[in-house]
């Protein structure tokens, strides 16, 4: 199951999660500003490492993907 990370009022994170949905792929959506601040400062953490730096992150097992790999 890959783990979604948006943020309030993310037109972009809403699209990714109706294509997951669509696709029938399993996915757990976070939102940032509902997330302790230790965990957010973990993920985009992580999202810097993969050089992903807009939102959603799309996590499955401590990486993160690109839509493209997902679909």
């Amino acid at each position: 199951m890959y783990l979604l990370i948006g943020k309030e009022n993310c037109s972009r994170c809403e699209m990714i999660k109706t294509i997951l949905s669509n696709k029938n792929i399993e996915y757990e959506y976070k939102k940032l500003e509902d997330i302790p601040e230790e965990e957010g400062a973990r993920y985009k953490e992580l999202g810097r490492e993969y050089k992903q730096l807009s939102f959603p992150l799309i996590i499955k097992d401590d990486k993160v993907y690109d839509l493209k790999e997902v679909i």
